[in-house]
C-alpha cells in the first residue's frame, strides 16, 4: 500500500489539502478516511455559485504512479459534460498527463474551476462551457455500443457513389461476445449492376440479411425525417425511405448515404424495433511497405500446413501474397492447437482446407488451391504427378513438412523448374531452429545446400547435432522430455516468412547468408538466447554441372517423339 510504503507522501498530500482549505473560501469541509478496502479518501464540500457540492477524492493503490479520482460523494452525475459514465470527473489533470510529482490537491482546484465556469449563465440563459481537451479513440467511443457496421474500403467507395435505392445483402454475426457486427456484402442480386465486396472474406458473408443501399442527395426530405421516423419504429423508417411497399422480410438492414454522413439501421418488423449501427469507416493509410507491391501477383506453394506451415501461410497472407497452393494430407486435431495457427473451429477439417479458409479471413483477396495428398507417401502416381506439376507452377515453394521424402520431391521440382525453395526446422525441445533458402542460379540445389549444412554441423568442436523432430520434442541429458511450445515455433516460422517475402519482393536481399541457425536459449552450439549462426552454403557455381546429353541420344529421342505425335494425329 502506497501510504504504508511512502508515509511521507501521505503527509505531503494532507498538508497540501489543508493549506488549500485555509486559503480558499470555497472549500468548506475536509475529512480524511480509510475505506474497508484500505483506500485513502478525502471528502470535501465545495461552494460553487452559492450551492454546496459534495465530492470525494480517492487515491488509487498505485498512487502516485496513477492519479486520484474525483466524483460526487453519493455517486450521482453532475450536469457537466466533463464526466465519465462511472462518475469520475474529467479534469485538466488526468491519466494521460498525470505525473507522479503532482499533488492530489491540484485535482480539487481543477474540479472547482470546472464547475464554477459552467455555473456562469450569460444574457441568453446559456451556461458557460469549458472547452474539451478530451480526445477519444475509436475503441473508447465504441465501448458500450453493441451495433457496429464495418465499411471496407471497397464498400465505402461503392456506397458514396450510390444513387436511388438498390437491394443489398448484409453480413450478420456476433463478435467479441456481444457486439453485433454487419457489413455490406453485395448490391443488386443479378445482372450487370451487381456488385460484390472483394474486401470482405467469403466466410464472413455466410450469415446474411437482406436490405437496401439508399443514396440521399443534399436537401432530400427523407434525410431530415429519418431520426424522427426511427423513434416511431422500423416500419416507419421503411415507409419514410422506400414508401408504402410491402415487405416480406422479418428484418432488414438499411444503409443510407448522405453527402456528409452515412447511417445504418437494423429494422426488426416483428417487434417494430429500430437499432442504429455505429459505422466504422475504413482507414485510408497504407499499412504495408512499398516493397510488398508485387506480392499480390505471387503464388506460393506450401507443403505441410501444421505448426510451421500454418504460421508462415498466415504471415504471407498478411504481407499481401495473393495466391497459395496448400498441400497436406493430415487433419486438424484438438491437440494440434497448442502450436498451430488454427483454432477449434477447424478441428476435424483437413489442415490444407482449414489453413486456406484462414488465409481468406486474413486477406480477403487471397485465393488458394488445396491438395490432401501425402507427398512422398502411398498415393497414386498420377495424383502425385499432378501435385508436383502445380507446385512447379508456383513462384516459390515452402517445405514445412519436416519429411525427408517430401523434401526430395520438392528439391527435384525446384531444380527442374528453376524455382526458389525455402525450409525450416525447429530443433527438438524448441531451443532453436534452422532457416534455409535455395535460389536457382545463386545457391546450389536444395540437396547440395542441405549437404553444406550437414557438413557445417559436423565440426568436431560442436556438440551433438540437433534433432529436427516432427513433434518438436527431444530428451535432455537427464532423460526428461523437452517440448517446443508455440512461441518457439512462432519465432522460427516468422524468420522463414521473412525470408520468403525477401525473395518474392525482388531486388537486393536483406540477408547476407542463405542459412541461419537461430538459438532461443543457451543449448548446444548456442551460447545464449537469440545467438545466431550464419551458415555458408554451396553456391550455384560450386555445384558440378549436369552431365551433358549425347547429341546422338538427343536426336534419337526427338525422332521417337515425332513418331508418337504422328501416330496420335
Amino acid at each position: 500500500m502506497w501510504f504504508i510504503d511512502r508515509p511521507e507522501r501521505l503527509s505531503r498530500e494532507r498538508r497540501a489539502v489543508e493549506k488549500l482549505a485555509a486559503e480558499a473560501p470555497w472549500l468548506e469541509r475536509v475529512d480524511w478516511r480509510v475505506t474497508d478496502k484500505m483506500a485513502i479518501v478525502v471528502d470535501v464540500d465545495m461552494r460553487v455559485a452559492g450551492k454546496l457540492v459534495e465530492l470525494s477524492m480517492t487515491y488509487p493503490d498505485l498512487f502516485p504512479v496513477a492519479p486520484p479520482a474525483v466524483k460526487t460523494r453519493d455517486g450521482s452525475m453532475l450536469t457537466t459534460a466533463h464526466q465519465y459514465n462511472n462518475g469520475d470527473l474529467c479534469l485538466q489533470i488526468r491519466t494521460d498527463n498525470w505525473r507522479p510529482e503532482i499533488e492530489g490537491v491540484a485535482l480539487l482546484v481543477s474540479a472547482h474551476e470546472l464547475m464554477s465556469t459552467e455555473s456562469v449563465i450569460d444574457e441568453r440563459g446559456r451556461h458557460g462551457e469549458v472547452e474539451s481537451d478530451h480526445e477519444l479513440s475509436l475503441g473508447q467511443r465504441l465501448r458500450g455500443k453493441r451495433w457496429r457496421f464495418i465499411l471496407t474500403r471497397s464498400a465505402f467507395e461503392h456506397a458514396i457513389a450510390a444513387e436511388g435505392h438498390a437491394p443489398a445483402q448484409f453480413s450478420w454475426q456476433v463478435r467479441g461476445g456481444a457486439s453485433l457486427v454487419s457489413s455490406l456484402i453485395s448490391v443488386n442480386a443479378e445482372g450487370p449492376m451487381r456488385w460484390v465486396d472483394a474486401d470482405l472474406p467469403a466466410p464472413v458473408g455466410r450469415s446474411s440479411t437482406a436490405g437496401f443501399l439508399i443514396g440521399l442527395t443534399a436537401g432530400d426530405a427523407r434525410a431530415q425525417a429519418l431520426s424522427q421516423a426511427a423513434s416511431l419504429g422500423s416500419k416507419k423508417v421503411r415507409e419514410t425511405l422506400l414508401g408504402e411497399g410491402e415487405c416480406t422480410e422479418p428484418r432488414e438492414i438499411f444503409l443510407t448515404v448522405e453527402p456528409e454522413q452515412m447511417r445504418a439501421f437494423f429494422l426488426d418488423y416483428g417487434d417494430n424495433k429500430v437499432d442504429e449501427f455505429e459505422i466504422i469507416y475504413p482507414e485510408l493509410t497504407r499499412r504495408l511497405p512499398k516493397r510488398h507491391a508485387e506480392l499480390p501477383t505471387r503464388k506460393v506453394g506450401i507443403v505441410g500446413c501444421g505448426s510451421v506451415g500454418s504460421k508462415v501461410a498466415a504471415a504471407l497472407a498478411r504481407a499481401g501474397v495473393g495466391s497459395f497452393y496448400l498441400v497436406d494430407d493430415d487433419i486438424v486435431r484438438a491437440e494440434n492447437l497448442v502450436r498451430n495457427d488454427l483454432d477449434w473451429t477447424s478441428v476435424g477439417a483437413h489442415k490444407a482446407a482449414a489453413v486456406g479458409e484462414r488465409l481468406t479471413l486474413v486477406n480477403p483477396r487471397a485465393v488458394f488451391e488445396q491438395s490432401f495428398q501425402k507427398l512422398g507417401g502411398q498415393e497414386s502416381s498420377s495424383a502425385q504427378a499432378g501435385v508436383l506439376t502445380k507446385l512447379g507452377d508456383c513462384d516459390l515453394i515452402v517445405d514445412a513438412s519436416g519429411d525427408d521424402s517430401a523434401f526430395n520431391y520438392l528439391a527435384a521440382v525446384t531444380r527442374e523448374r528453376q524455382k526458389p525453395m525455402v525450409w525450416a526446422r525447429v530443433f527438438g525441445g524448441g531451443y532453436g531452429g534452422l532457416v534455409v533458402r535455395a535460389r536457382p542460379g545463386i545457391e546450389a540445389s536444395p540437396h547440395a545446400v542441405r549437404a553444406s549444412i550437414e557438413a557445417w554441423y559436423s565440426n568436431p568442436d560442436f556438440p551433438e547435432p540437433p534433432i529436427a523432430a516432427a513433434d518438436y520434442a527431444a530428451i535432455d541429458g537427464a532423460g526428461a522430455p523437452m517440448i517446443a511450445d508455440d512461441a518457439d515455433v512462432s519465432v522460427i516460422s516468422a524468420h522463414l516468412a521473412r525470408v520468403v517475402i525477401d525473395i518474392l519482393a525482388g531486388g537486393a536481399s536483406t540477408f547476407e547468408h542463405s542459412a541461419y541457425a537461430i538459438g532461443l536459449r543457451k543449448e548446444g552450439i548456442f551460447d545464449a538466447a537469440f545467438d545466431t549462426w550464419p551458415i555458408v552454403v554451396a553456391s550455384a557455381q560450386d555445384e558440378p554441372p549436369q552431365q551433358p546429353v549425347d547429341g546422338d541420344e538427343r536426336r534419337a529421342g526427338w525422332a521417337e517423339l515425332l513418331t508418337l505425335m504422328a501416330a496420335r494425329a
